[in-house]
């Protein structure tokens, strides 16, 4: 069933996962009903997906008086939200993705533990902030949450909003660095793929083509050897009428080599038609013309003369 909830969509998205299959998007369909989801273009929620343009998200739980330190991130491009209590956070956190958490210490009435470690099931890479009174940190639950790990630091709430802006907004960078860089290696990744690719395609064109060039050779010898047997001259002409290949009654019978154009042998020869007469050193023939074709590479003509008998 793939992806069945959101809070399991939120984990895969906090681990840049843009792509999903499951009940969560869709049950199997029907073609009628599958065709009215491709029209109506349906796609994972927007606010769960992090565009190019998207910065990372700041979000305070529980937090009293933080609406200064927000408007200063906005006024510095950056975004935030606010939840107010446990509830809240956590219906935020099953449907959105945060990448630096603020919440209040722990009291009766808020379980920063149970956050911090939901936050840290759902979207591990999210940065964990604890705002904490000095007077304050050894405060048994508070001593408890710094040493499971889960928290990446602590700030003095009474400290003055610039310095907790400072301090929030440099983690918002951080990992705006740290996507950005998953980014760039996932692009490097796919376009080291594409020159494997590329490479392996290549060699396997190459290997086509001496294999090919192979046959070709092996061919044409064969033809050598085949028209060398034949009684009569036979002359083979490429593609531009210079001759590249006589067999031995040619060579024994006319003055012609191989890159000697035909007509400097026989004038006009290109004009003959099949079954032509033709007379050379004073002997009567007749043109027989064959088109030959060795593979993409090579083609041509052969010119069979066939001596006739009074």
């Amino acid at each position: 069933e793939g992806v069945e909830t959101s809070e399991q969509l939120a984990l895969l998205i906090s681990h840049h996962c843009d792509i999903i299959q499951g009940y969560f998007f869709s049950r199997p369909l029907p073609a009628d009903a599958l065709t009215a989801l491709l029209v109506e273009d349906k796609r994972l929620p927007a606010n769960l997906l992090r565009s190019a343009t998207c910065l990372p998200m700041a979000l305070f739980v529980a937090v009293d008086d933080c609406d200064e330190v927000i408007a200063m991130l906005s006024r510095d491009g950056h975004r935030a939200c606010t939840a107010p209590d446990l509830d809240s956070a956590m219906r935020w956190l099953a449907d959105n993705v945060a990448d630096v958490l603020v919440c209040s210490a722990p009291s009766p009435d808020f379980d920063a533990a149970a956050l911090i470690a939901k936050a840290m099931q759902l979207q591990p890479q999210c940065e964990r902030i604890l705002l904490v009174e000095p007077s304050r940190q050894k405060d048994e639950a508070v001593l408890a949450l710094a040493g499971s790990g889960l928290i990446h630091r602590t700030i003095n709430p009474d400290a003055a909003p610039d310095l907790i802006r400072q301090i929030v907004e440099e983690s918002l960078e951080r990992r705006h660095v740290s996507d950005e860089y998953r980014r760039l290696s996932h692009e490097v990744e796919i376009a080291e793929r594409e020159l494997v690719r590329v490479e392996a395609e290549r060699r396997r064109l190459a290997d086509e083509n001496q294999a090919l060039r192979l046959r070709e050779g092996q061919g044409f010898r064969v033809l050598q050897e085949v028209l060398a047997e034949l009684p009569g001259p036979v002359i083979g002409i490429d593609d531009e009428n210079m001759i590249v290949m006589l067999n031995d009654a040619a060579q024994s019978c006319f003055t012609a080599y191989p890159g000697m154009p035909l007509d400097e042998l026989l004038p006009a020869a290109s004009e003959f038609c099949d079954n032509a007469s033709v007379q050379i050193d004073g002997r009567d023939y007749l043109c027989r013309w064959r088109s030959v074709m060795l593979g993409e590479a090579q083609g041509g003509r052969l010119l069979l003369l066939e001596e006739k008998r009074t």
